[in-house]
């Protein structure tokens, strides 16, 4: 382990649910209470595990606050979802979404839907959510205002409306996981255009996925009872389980694409007293490669959300309950943790520059474009993909049959990313 950090603020209750990676660190959003969660909760870390800023969010006429998702926009504002309860009738809700800067310090927030979940960045750099009109399910878009651009309603059938469990950015629109809300029923995959027209459906298992999230190659990866990966219409491609020692990851939440191309799934998983931190490195097709439990003395552990370092190491970030005691109270805390990469611990084959694949990338780092050049002069065929280190594209687009093709990463924040042609190993790419 690199470093363990808590945030907190004695007396209060302060946790961790949401968790995404943003230019230099980690956001971290929950709710505060004392004793009931009257605002949203949000911290800052850099990759050191230093405390850049914590922000309490309250907003008119909500009495309680549920924090439903956090994502980083392409101008490096944050955009944050709740759900909230009235002051004047605790039985009736509504949804909100806010936009923060990057400091934390709230640009607006706008009244919207009911029972928001599952907030995602569009593929064009608006914001899309899960929601509710009346009882029904809908998809919900946002521009970068708040203004809705449109919504539709998502019923699992005819009978029974059901509910958006989770959504994922695919190309061309949005794979949406919905769920019966009766058991034994299996949960649905359906396919939603970037317009907001319906495109497809299909039935997935009885098992519902914690999450859903873009892969490098175009795919979805899902992380529950097992990893999975999914084709962008919900086709099964592989699915994996593993065990530590005689127990199933149960409770197992979280899956990342590693820069390398392995997988990183992290979650808890209980030991019939408290909760215990699960860690599996997976190959690309899901294969075990390594891992480790960690044992906690301080409550139990909720998994927020996993991340990589620009050096290439772990974060953890979540929550603990029942811990560190305050004058009698327990103390719900939010928690963060790194460690090293395991790839230095792994067997690997010998890197192989960019030159002998057969492709070169070029300038790097690069300012306004990127360019990629066959080493023998043949022709560039297929498609590129370009992520960011969580395996979120932010660019993708088709080659032109000719020997060089120039991605555009002008409106690209800093940092490192992974140019792949064709689902080929990745090529790093710094953007300055």
């Amino acid at each position: 382990m690199l470093w363990e950090r808590a945030v907190f603020t004695p007396g209060f209750k302060e946790t961790g649910k949401f968790m995404t990676a943003v230019r230099g660190g980690f956001v971290l959003v929950g709710e505060s209470a004392s004793p009931s969660p009257t605002s949203l909760y949000c911290s800052k870390i850099n990759y050191q595990g230093d405390t850049l800023w914590t922000r309490r969010l309250r907003f008119p006429q909500a009495l309680v606050l549920y924090a439903r998702g956090v994502v980083e926009d392409r101008r490096g504002n944050l955009a944050v979802t709740a759900t909230a309860f009235s002051s004047g009738n605790p039985n009736r809700s509504w949804g909100i979404l806010a936009q923060l800067n990057s400091t934390g310090d709230t640009l607006w927030s706008r009244k919207i839907g009911d029972c928001l979940n599952s907030l995602m960045l569009g593929n064009d750099g608006g914001y899309v959510c899960g929601s509710r009109a009346d009882t029904i399910p809908a998809i919900c878009k946002y521009d970068s205002t708040g203004r809705q651009v449109w919504q539709r309603l998502v019923p699992y059938s005819s009978s029974r409306p059901g509910s958006i469990f989770n959504l994922v950015a695919v190309r061309g629109g949005y794979l949406l996981q919905l769920t019966s809300d009766y058991g034994g029923t299996p949960n649905k995959f359906v396919g939603i255009s970037e317009a907001g027209a319906y495109q497809q459906e299909r039935l997935g298992s009885l098992k519902l996925a914690s999450q859903l999230c873009s892969a490098s190659d175009g795919n979805v990866l899902a992380a529950g009872w097992a990893v999975t990966k999914l084709s962008p219409v919900g086709d099964t491609i592989w699915s994996r389980t593993h065990r530590i020692g005689s127990n199933s990851m149960q409770g197992m939440s979280h899956v990342v694409e590693l820069p390398s191309g392995r997988l990183l799934a992290a979650g808890a998983w209980f030991n019939g007293t408290t909760h215990n931190l699960t860690f599996f490195l997976l190959d690309r097709n899901g294969l075990l490669l390594r891992d480790t439990l960690l044992a906690y003395y301080i409550g139990r552990q909720r998994t927020a959300g996993i991340g990589v370092t620009s050096a290439g190491d772990y974060v953890w970030a979540g929550s603990a309950n029942d811990a560190i005691p305050y004058n009698n109270t327990p103390q719900y805390i939010q928690l963060w943790f790194a460690l090293r990469n395991w790839d230095r611990l792994l067997a690997t084959q010998p890197a192989q520059s960019n030159a002998r694949a057969g492709i070169r990338l070029y300038p790097n780092p690069a300012d306004d474009y990127a360019t990629l050049a066959t080493t023998d002069g043949s022709p560039l065929t297929g498609h590129w993909t370009l992520c960011d280190l969580l395996g979120r594209t932010v660019a993708a687009g088709s080659l032109p049959a000719q020997s060089t093709c120039r991605l555009p990463v002008q409106n690209l924040a800093p940092g490192v990313y992974l140019v792949r042609v064709n689902g080929s190993q990745p090529l790093r790419l710094e953007k300055k």
